[in-house]
């Protein structure tokens, strides 16, 4: 028996044009280049016979003048639902593609402007409150609307609440050139920074000084931990007036291959790569620090791993490594191997002298148990000489040896202690009122003289 097939009125008929046209829908967003720059279709989930669709699009919004910064643009999780509702049909209502979607804002509402997003329902304590996406095309909608038209409107509207470009040279002619040389200068040093929306700030803004042993100076470098970066900004004397922060460096957590925390004191990093020197910052907020590393780093692992595939796997993982120095055990390890061995110092100095006289035997035993102590003793001999006569090149030569010991162990993974107690005897001479005095004067000299011409006209 032949059974005639369904007409193009049945509710059969209609629900398989529904599928029919969301399925390619969503198909055509998993084409290279379909999407705007940013946006991906994470998920997708079709239904024909509950007549449920859905597609999860992950949209990271770039800067209108370039996608430099966009891994620190905040993520944007959009659930874009078109479905099909017999009931709805037999009671003479509209179905999609002649009815809009519903787009809901499951993470990342409070990063889009006000007039793009509206509340579903009651905010419940604990949890992120969910909201839906408000757009001109949604409102005025047509079944010839695509989804990537409406991703496209979506990035637009919200690029056009990105920072304006800085006035051209051009329109500042009229202007008396006196009094806007400074100005200037600073607005192009800022133009060759990373820009970055304070919208887009996500996490705490801790304030910093990085200590530049080359230069013996302090400097202010106020660092932002955000999707898998370490981001020193620009200071700011204009905090409330811009409407952006400026990114001097980006320092990826996958480069780093040991972090060193002082409890209350500074924080210093170590690079896969060896020609690179580490790198110390002074902060009171180490503990916030790395509490807040070791949560980007767990977050960073883990959404790599759900996303990355086979041979990539093990790149998804190469922050993880961070996460046993940046445990409790490791700063409680790190404080017991610095006082036993502060409590060596006077036998190692008076072993040095013996070896200095020619008693070879006890110093070598000496060495052969610690085998850090003739170059700590070495270097105790060259800090003597810099509180005699403190200069920049003795401090250079100081701080650089015990950079230089912590970055040889760093880089065998040492896990007895070494590398904590370089840095900690390192800490010790940064503290030290001397030491302190230079970094000081060099920091205030270059404050003075910033904008100064030196030199023949």
């Amino acid at each position: 028996m032949v059974t005639d097939p369904p007409s193009s009125s049945s509710p059969r008929r209609q629900r398989h044009i529904w599928s029919t046209r969301v399925q390619r829908e969503l198909e055509k967003c998993r084409v290279d280049g379909a999407l705007p720059c940013g946006a991906t279709l994470r998920r997708m989930q079709l239904s024909e016979a509950r007549g449920v669709c859905e597609g999860e699009f992950h949209c990271f919004v770039p800067f209108v003048d370039g996608s430099d910064a966009l891994s620190l643009v905040p993520l944007t999780d959009l659930v874009i639902r078109m479905p099909f509702s017999e009931h709805c049909l037999n009671m003479g209502q509209v179905q999609y593609p002649f009815l809009a979607p519903e787009i809901e804002i499951r993470h990342g509402a409070i990063y889009l402007p006000m007039e793009l997003r509206e509340q579903k329902g009651p905010k419940v304590e604990g949890q992120e409150p969910i909201y839906r996406l408000k757009l001109p095309l949604l409102e005025h909608w047509s079944p010839s609307t695509t989804l990537k038209m409406l991703l496209d409107q979506m990035f637009q509207l919200v690029q056009q609440n990105d920072p304006t470009p800085s006035t051209p040279m051009g329109d500042k002619k009229s202007s008396t050139q006196n009094g806007h040389k400074n100005g200037h200068s600073k607005e192009k040093k800022k133009q060759q920074l990373l820009r970055m929306r304070k919208q887009d700030v996500r996490g705490r803004v801790y304030p910093c000084q990085e200590v530049d042993f080359s230069m013996s100076v302090v400097k202010q470098t106020p660092m932002l931990l955000q999707s898998g970066n370490v981001a020193l900004l620009a200071p700011s004397r204009e905090v409330k007036k811009d409407e952006f922060v400026y990114v001097q460096e980006l320092i990826s957590l996958q480069d780093v291959v040991r972090i060193t925390p002082q409890k209350g004191k500074s924080l210093t990093l170590f690079f896969k790569t060896r020609t690179l020197p580490c790198r110390t910052f002074l902060s009171q907020h180490t503990d916030e620090i790395v509490n807040d590393l070791r949560i980007m780093v767990g977050e960073t692992s883990s959404h790599k791993r759900r996303h990355n595939q086979g041979g990539t796997a093990s790149r998804a993982d190469s922050a993880t490594q961070l996460l046993p120095f940046l445990s409790a055990e490791q700063s409680e390890k790190a404080k017991e191997m610095s006082a036993k061995f502060m409590g060596k110092l006077g036998k190692v100095a008076t072993s040095v002298s013996r070896f200095l006289r020619g008693d070879e035997d006890e110093a070598m035993e000496q060495q052969q148990a610690d085998p850090l102590a003739k170059e700590f003793a070495e270097i105790d001999a060259q800090k003597e000489a810099f509180y005699r006569v403190p200069s920049k090149v003795r401090l250079t030569e100081i701080a650089r040896r015990y950079q230089y010991i912590a970055e040889e162990y760093a880089c065998h993974n040492n896990k007895e202690g070494h590398v904590e107690r370089a840095i900690s005897e390192l800490q010790l001479f940064i503290e030290h009122p001397k030491t302190q005095r230079i970094l000081m004067e060099t920091c205030a000299y270059e404050q003075s003289t910033a904008g100064i011409r030196v030199g023949p006209a």
